[in-house]
């Protein structure tokens, strides 16, 4: 993989077959066979995963705004992460004060980044 974001828009059938049948593992005995589930599967679409270029999560204040907050960019992980997410945030926005354990997720953290990439370019940020 090159890093473009269009490499990975591409439906394979196979992936999909076998997320079909590991679910069985996690969702029980509610059909039965695994073939059933898939036999389900009508429209299969591919979408992007909600991704930072580091591969962190977003999780801050907008800058500029007192009273809009962000997190986003889980990844495959935003089922297992919400609940300590969401602890963190409305910690954050309860209290004023961001919990030190939000700190790596920090919006703000780009701005090296982008830096970076202007000067490679020689574009102006």
């Amino acid at each position: 993989m090159d890093g473009d974001h269009r490499t990975n828009r591409r439906l394979d059938r196979r992936r999909i077959v076998a997320i079909a049948r590991a679910s069985r593992d996690y969702l029980g005995r509610w059909y039965d066979s695994p073939d059933d589930l898939i036999a389900l599967i009508h429209d299969p679409w591919v979408g992007g995963r909600p991704m930072s270029p580091d591969g962190l999560p977003v999780l801050d204040r907008l800058p500029g705004l007192s009273n809009a907050y962000t997190a986003t960019g889980h990844g495959m992980l935003g089922i297992t992460l919400a609940p300590v997410t969401g602890a963190a945030m409305a910690e954050y926005i309860t209290s004023g004060h961001r919990p030190s354990e939000l700190t790596p997720f920090r919006a703000d953290r780009f701005r090296a980044l982008a830096v970076r990439a202007s000067e490679k370019s020689g574009r102006p940020r």
